[in-house]
C-alpha cells in the first residue's frame, strides 16, 4: 500500500514538472501525451455526438471537454504505472467479459455509442477505459487487503 501511495505522489510530482514541456500536452516522467492524442479522443467524441440523439444530455465541451480527455490519459498512463508495480495483468478476455456485461446492462450493443457520448469517451478510447476500471478494481482489492494485513 505504501508503495502505491508513493507511485501516485512520484507520478503526480513527475505530472506537475511536465507539464510545460513543447509538444506535450502533458508529461508523465518520460511518457508524453501530446495535444493530437487528447485531440483524436475530442474529434472522435464530438464525431459520434452527432450520430446519436443527444436531448437531455449534459455534455462537456471546450476547454472542459480538453480537460477530461486529457485526464482519461493520465489516468490511464497512472493507473498502467501503479498496475505495473503491482504486477496486475488485464488480459483481453477480461476486457471482453467487462465488455459484455456493460453491453448487458444498456440493453443491447446499440445503446453502447449513445452510453459512450454521454460518458464522453471515445468509441476508440472505449477499451482502454475497461482496461482501467479492472486496473482500479485490482489496485483497490490489493489496497483493501493490505489495510487488513
Amino acid at each position: 500500500m505504501k508503495r502505491v501511495i508513493a507511485l501516485i505522489t512520484v507520478a503526480s510530482a513527475l505530472l506537475l514538472a511536465g507539464c510545460s514541456q513543447i509538444g506535450a500536452a502533458a508529461t508523465v516522467g518520460s511518457t508524453k501525451i501530446t495535444q493530437a492524442t487528447v485531440q483524436k479522443s475530442i474529434d472522435q467524441i464530438l464525431a459520434e455526438r452527432g450520430k446519436v440523439v443527444t436531448t437531455g444530455m449534459q455534455l462537456t465541451t471546450g476547454a472542459a471537454l480538453n480537460r477530461s480527455q486529457l485526464r482519461f490519459h493520465l489516468i490511464s498512463i497512472l493507473l498502467g504505472e501503479v498496475a505495473a508495480d503491482e504486477k496486475i495483468v488485464i488480459t483481453k478476455a477480461e476486457i471482453d467479459a467487462r465488455r459484455a456485461t456493460i453491453i448487458t446492462q444498456l440493453g443491447g450493443a446499440a445503446n453502447l455509442p449513445k452510453a459512450l457520448v454521454g460518458a464522453n469517451i471515445a468509441s476508440s478510447d472505449f477499451p482502454e477505459y475497461l482496461q482501467l476500471i479492472l486496473q482500479s478494481e485490482k489496485i483497490a482489492a490489493i489496497a483493501v487487503a493490505g489495510v487488513g494485513a
